[in-house]
């Protein structure tokens, strides 16, 4: 448990850094890499409530052959490690 909460908190460090860095580039009017930076810290923060629930995650990106969905949609396939 004591690595599962170390490896969560390295994550969510992370995630605070890069919600810090993409504020920085809204203030400097660069939204493209603002909005960037904060969807990856928004997977980060998320990833380290997962580990620090004893989740198992797993991120893959899916091309999609249907019209209603974006090009490269995101899904999530979350597990228990119990």
């Amino acid at each position: 448990m004591k690595r599962s909460r170390e490896e969560s908190q390295r994550w969510f460090k992370q995630s605070e850094y890069d919600f810090e860095a993409a504020r920085r580039n809204f203030e400097q009017k660069i939204y493209s890499y603002a909005c960037f930076i904060a969807e990856q810290a928004a997977q980060k923060a998320l990833k380290s409530f997962l580990i620090l629930k004893g989740e198992r995650y797993i991120w893959e990106h899916q091309e999609s052959a249907d019209s209603s969905l974006s090009p490269s949609t995101v899904f999530i396939s979350v597990g228990s490690r119990r």
